[in-house]
């Protein structure tokens, strides 16, 4: 049986509390357990019920939805709330060597040489999701016109943990900058397994762009972030935030010193979302029209 709908202390480790309606957790926080119900927002589907979480964890009693019994119940699942924030931490940081960063001002360039949120994904949902060779790329409810050209044909990509069947479309960059590895400009598509740090398209932007910096360039590499747009859109109707971002770095025999970072998360409705990310190197802006203009065509359904 699920929990009554309330604020209860925040799964993704804010110093808040979280509204659960019952069923889902909501996008809003509050200060208070005394504040109104917030109005529905996109939630993450794999959050456990509040007193599921207590249940899990070994804790004893019963729950009873009583004046007397929510001051136990409170500290109870403060204390697991606090773990599950620890295991999610581990999980990060085992999966991407490093620690987390302050972000400072979102106005100035930032530098990361680490992992500060990776969610860890289901890989049993990795295989690649069907095409209907109508000239759309799809994953998820969230699909784009092929641009064709000189992109390549759909691809799995496997580089996004917390996705499911993504797809990635490239061209080739700089081969071989050192043996065995080249740069690519990609556009890549997929469906976000709503779990931890996913409550709405913006926090999950975040969460996103925030992994990529942190670990798709090289283990020790500083990448400094620098946003030019943050804000809600929508996408086919659908509620989405994106991000646009330079990131500039130095790695040794590679060309590219900089690279536009689009990312884009649109609420695809039934608590969950998809994912739109764009990466196009210095030394091929020229791809950058036909990345927007792939953007141009995103659609849900």
């Amino acid at each position: 049986m699920s929990s009554p709908a309330g604020w209860y202390p925040d799964p993704g480790g804010s110093s808040k509390l979280r509204y659960w309606d019952g069923r889902t957790w909501s996008a809003a926080l509050s200060d208070t357990p005394d504040a109104p119900p917030p109005p529905g927002g996109f939630a993450p589907g794999q959050v456990a019920d509040p007193v599921e979480y207590a249940q899990a964890y070994g804790t004893t009693g019963g729950y009873t939805d009583t004046g007397r019994g929510k001051s136990w119940v409170w500290a109870v699942i403060g204390v697991v709330a606090l773990l599950i924030i620890a295991l999610v931490a581990w999980l990060a940081i085992r999966s991407f060597t490093g620690g987390g960063g302050d972000p400072g001002d979102p106005n100035r360039p930032r530098a990361t040489n680490t992992a500060p949120i990776c969610p860890p994904g289901d890989q049993s949902h990795s295989a690649a999701p069907p095409q209907r060779g109508d000239g759309w790329v799809r994953a998820g409810n969230l699909a784009y016109r092929d641009p064709q050209g000189p992109w390549s044909s759909p691809q799995p990509e496997f580089r996004v943990p917390f996705s499911r069947a993504a797809l990635t479309q490239q061209v080739m960059v700089q081969e071989n900058y050192e043996p065995g590895a080249s740069w690519v400009a990609s556009l890549t598509i997929g469906e976000l397994l709503a779990g931890d740090g996913f409550y709405s398209p913006e926090d999950g932007a975040e969460v996103v762009v925030k992994c990529v910096v942190g670990s798709f360039y090289g283990e020790g590499t500083e990448v400094h972030r620098d946003d030019t747009r943050s804000e809600a859109i929508t996408v086919d109707g659908h509620d989405a935030w994106v991000i646009e971002s330079n990131l500039s770095f130095d790695i040794p025999n590679l060309e590219a010193t900089e690279e536009l970072l689009i990312v884009i998360i649109v609420d695809t409705g039934d608590a969950g979302a998809g994912l739109f990310y764009v990466s196009i190197p210095n030394t091929a802006m020229h791809l950058e029209d036909e990345a927007r203009e792939a953007i141009s065509t995103l659609k849900v359904g």
